[in-house]
Formats: C-alpha cells, structure tokens, sequence
C-alpha cells in the first residue's frame, strides 16, 4: 500500500498495477480501507470511470470517524467522483463540499486544485455560473500554488467558457486569448484547438 501510494502522483499506472496484486489479500479493516480509498484513486487517475461507489464507500465509512483529515478529504473527493460518474450529481455535489470542509486541515494543493475544478464543472452543469466561477477560480489558484501551470491554464480556460456563458465577453475573450498563446507556446494543440 505504501509503494501504490507512493506511486500515485508520478506513476499511476503502476501504482494501480500493485493495487491489482493486492485485490485478494487478507488486510485489517484500516488497511481495507486504505486499500479501497488508493485503488479508487488510482482509477480515477487511469481514467477508468468507476460508477459503483461500493468500494470508495469502504474508505469513506472508516476514514469519516478517523481524525485522519488527510485520509477523510481524498475519501468524500473521490465518492463525488465515482457519483459524479455515475451522473448523480446531487450525491456528487454532497460528497465535493463535504471534502471541501476539510480543505484547511489539508496541504494538498493539487488535490483541493482537483476538489474545486470538479466543484466548477458541477456547478455549471446546473447552470449555477456564480458558484461555477468561483470554484473554477479557486481551482487555479490552487493548481498555482501546487506547480501545475497545465491545469492552472485549463481552469482558466473554463473560467472563459463560464464568463461566455453569463455573456461576460470581453472578459471571455481576454481569458481565452491568454490560454490560447499559452497552448500554441506549450503545442498543446487540445486546448489550442478548444480556445
């Protein structure tokens, strides 16, 4: 489990290789949870689209009474992505803000980067474009803070998209001409393409 973990960030594919070689193992209930909450993550970061929330809802049922914060936020963040999947955006919108109760117990920038990116696009599903645009705004913020100017300029293409849709144009339009000459600088020609 610790070398899954250790894996995670840089190496995912990996880290859910181990996590597969360990499926059948007797574990504690601590370490069932632990299981549970690293192979929902590692899923979720080879983009296998899990939509059954039995497994996650094992991490979440023993880190919820633990006062491991850290442990608890990765748990509600990755039960709203398995019900956001699922489209149960309700039960999604639920586990996202009980995760973001947590944000300053955690120091984890990427991840509560992660947290409001998903909280924005939720939001503007439901046509609720202030919240939208403030959780897409801590996103980049976040993302700032944690290094990663990738995902930082993909917050702010969809603080854009979210200014387009309130018919905020001319700011629209300033936000996606900055990730547009980001994209053609970076020839990452997805998000050129999308600006």
């Amino acid at each position: 489990l610790n070398r899954a973990e250790l894996y995670m960030s840089d190496n995912h594919s990996e880290s859910l290789r181990i996590l597969d070689s360990l499926k059948n193992n007797n574990m504690s209930h601590k370490e069932a949870a632990r299981f549970a909450l690293l192979y929902s993550q590692a899923k979720d970061k080879n983009w296998i689209d899990e939509t059954d929330d039995s497994l996650i809802n094992v991490a979440v049922n023993y880190f919820e009474h633990s006062s491991d914060s850290y442990y608890k936020f990765l748990s509600f963040y990755y039960l709203g992505r398995v019900n956001q999947n699922a489209g149960n955006l309700s039960k999604a919108i639920v586990a996202f803000t009980k995760a973001e109760d947590l944000v300053g117990e955690v120091h984890d920038n990427y991840s509560i980067g992660l947290l409001y990116a998903n909280l924005g696009i939720l939001f503007q599903k439901i046509y609720d474009y202030p919240k939208s645009l403030e959780a897409f705004n801590s996103a980049y913020d976040y993302y700032m803070l944690s290094g990663k100017n990738d995902h930082a300029m993909y917050a702010r293409y969809n603080i854009g998209n979210v200014l387009m849709n309130t018919k905020q144009f001319d700011r629209a339009e300033t936000l996606l001409r900055e990730v547009l000459e980001w994209a053609e600088m970076n020839s990452d020609k997805n998000t050129y393409s999308k600006c």
